[in-house]
């Protein structure tokens, strides 16, 4: 019971950390969604994001190992395999898998979820600025 409760902490780990530094990496790679257009904070923010997500997965309880980069986790499995230790690489489906799982939650989260509030927050903002400069044309004795 230890042993699958652990692997189903992992899978979950390995799910919503993934999920994490994509989307905050997709969000600071596009321009409408940025926090800021200086490169360097950009840089900060998606290094921070990953530092975090590493240290609360290792502070947990649960250490897999998992980069919770598809790409990395993709070369970390061909490493293990080609390394010729076969019995080593029982669990490293887990983050091969997962990371792509949770990766693919987090650019459907983001196309489909963050970006339509996005857009709906800015339409909102201009209606609000057009009826702003409406009023203030009809009676500017208010401003």
């Amino acid at each position: 019971m230890n042993g699958t409760l652990l692997l189903v902490q992992a899978i979950f780990q390995e799910i919503i950390g993934s999920m994490l530094i994509t989307f905050l990496y997709l969000t600071q790679t596009e321009e409408k969604t940025k926090m800021s257009g200086d490169p360097a904070i950009t840089t900060l923010i998606i290094a921070a994001t990953y530092v975090a997500v590493v240290a609360f997965g290792e502070n947990i309880g649960v250490m897999s190992g998992s980069p919770y980069n598809p790409a990395a986790s993709f070369g970390l499995f061909m490493a293990i395999i080609f390394k010729g230790d076969v019995g080593a690489t029982s669990n490293t489906w887990l983050f091969l898998l997962f990371s792509y799982v949770g990766s693919t939650l987090a650019v459907l989260l983001f196309e489909f979820v963050y970006k339509k509030a996005m857009t709906n927050v800015e339409e909102a903002n201009q209606d609000d600025e057009e009826t702003q400069e409406h009023d203030a044309l009809i009676s500017p004795s208010a401003q």
